[in-house]
């Protein structure tokens, strides 16, 4: 059995090559560090429910767990999204790499949540109407004067 210091060193290692192979893609430097502290977040919540583990043990319902978690504290819709497109990008990432630790991606097929899109308020026919009237053939006033 690894120590935990064995385990943290070996997530800390394949985070940081993880990081460093997608600093050649287009990806800012913001989705880096949005996609690093999801994996990150991961790793927090697999230590304190499950102890410490290794990469190449980490299961689907290691990360449906966390799902879960994020759920059951309250984070939105996008905030879980994200975090599981961080860890799909991360796992997918690990499992070509050579001396993998893992064989299949443990964040493969479960479903993203979907965002609810906020709720655009319409303008009123009668409002629109209403500017649309003062720019009527005829008048000094044009849109633009509004």
């Amino acid at each position: 059995m690894s120590r935990p210091s064995d385990v943290a060193a070996e997530w800390d290692d394949w985070i940081s090559d993880w990081l460093l192979s997608l600093s050649g893609d287009d990806a800012a430097s913001s989705t880096r560090s949005t996609y690093e502290r999801g994996v990150r977040q991961l790793v927090k919540f697999l230590t304190e429910t499950n102890g410490m583990r290794a990469p190449g043990e980490v299961r689907r319902r290691d990360v449906e767990g966390f799902m879960a978690h994020l759920v059951a504290t309250g984070k939105a819709e996008s905030t879980r999204r994200v975090r599981l497109m961080s860890l799909r990008s991360f796992f997918g990432w690990l499992i070509d790499e050579p001396w993998t630790p893992l064989e299949v991606n443990p964040a493969a097929g479960i479903k993203a949540p979907m965002p609810e899109l906020p709720r655009v308020e319409v303008v009123p026919d009668a409002d629109l109407s209403a500017v649309l009237s003062t720019c009527a053939a005829g008048t000094k006033a044009s849109f633009v004067d509004l």
